[in-house]
């Protein structure tokens, strides 16, 4: 007898096997997407407050950023430019980050007309999700912004458990 053709145990083992295959690949690109929105939204947030300090610099007139929750309360950042160097001044840009940015110290960053970070203290801030991305954190000190990584989760967000990249 010649049979062509497949068993259904033959073709569902085979969907099977294609869909178990399937799974592991939507896992992998759902990581991978994650680690990429982390290190996207990180990146900007570099760039609008090199922005900031360049514009201090170059108009000869004080910047100040702060990072906070939305006006809805929701947990995203929300990065605010103002028009003189405290929050005082008119708010200029305003732009929303999909997730929190944790902070060692206030949310208040200041420039003054040469582009240097007003007080002493490095600020860090580091993206709450953990996801492994290669850049998660910043270090803002007075004269320069530098990407980092968060390396040591458990013990908060501190300069010291921050690796420079």
């Amino acid at each position: 007898m010649n049979n062509r053709g497949f068993t259904l145990i033959e073709l569902l083992s085979v969907i099977a096997i294609v869909m178990a295959l399937a799974c592991i690949g939507m896992w992998d690109v759902k990581t991978w997407r994650d680690k990429a929105q982390i290190e996207s939204a990180t990146k900007d947030l570099y760039g609008d407050l090199q922005d900031a300090r360049m514009r201090a610099a170059f108009t000869r007139r004080p910047q100040g950023v702060t990072l906070g929750v939305n006006a809805a309360g929701k947990s995203r950042a929300v990065f605010r430019r103002y028009s003189s160097e405290s929050a005082g001044g008119v708010v200029t840009e305003t732009k929303n980050y999909p997730f929190l940015f944790q902070e060692n110290a206030t949310g208040e960053i200041r420039f003054n007309t040469r582009g240097v970070m007003s007080g002493a203290i490095t600020k860090v801030i580091c993206a709450t999700p953990n996801v492994g991305a290669a850049h998660d954190a910043l270090l803002v000190e007075q004269t320069i912004t530098n990407l980092g990584k968060w390396t040591n989760r458990g013990a908060g967000c501190a300069s010291a458990n921050v690796h420079k990249k």
